[in-house]
């Protein structure tokens, strides 16, 4: 599966039972369902999209917003909030940075928390970005996080790459 689409209340039951077609008889949504990622450890899709929307927390290697929770990295881009299966800044290329690329147009800053560790971009992936015209900051999370938020609520074309940490 390319993406994960939730809507605001789209949660499964783990325990649904396929062959049968039906959910236990002391089934309670509210109670037992899950969102997809907190019942997979690895998710048998690529991403999660979300409206663009404030980051709400952060820490215990995922991020919170929108009501949700996101277990690892997150790319933040105009398109949506997704998945980016990133561990560490030592993983940042030109094809983990290609979502951004891609999004160019609708993007003038994007901030990139590298986790808790400083982090120096390669020169190359600077000039991608100087070519492109789109602002780039390295910071560690937790402040990429703040800026995102502040220049998301100001209404700029902002985009962020965020390292979980924990």
């Amino acid at each position: 599966m390319d993406f994960y689409f939730p809507d605001s209340q789209d949660q499964i039951n783990p325990a649904y039972d396929f062959l049968a077609e039906e959910h236990s008889l002391f089934h309670v949504r509210q109670r037992d369902d899950r969102y997809a990622h907190e019942v997979h450890h690895a998710p048998p899709y690529s991403g999660i999209l979300v409206s663009k929307t404030m980051v709400d927390g952060y820490g215990k290697g995922g991020f919170r917003f929108g009501d949700m929770s996101h277990r690892g990295s997150l790319l933040c881009l105009p398109s949506g909030l997704w998945s980016w299966r990133l561990t560490g800044a030592a993983e940042i290329d030109e094809a983990a940075l290609a979502p951004v690329f891609a999004e160019a147009a609708d993007v003038d800053f994007f901030l990139l928390g590298a986790g808790r560790d400083r982090w120096i971009m390669p020169e190359a992936l600077h000039d991608r970005f100087r070519a492109l015209k789109i602002n780039v900051e390295v910071t560690r999370t937790g402040s990429a996080v703040s800026t995102y938020n502040i220049l998301l609520g100001e209404g700029r074309r902002v985009a962020a790459g965020l390292i979980a940490v924990d």
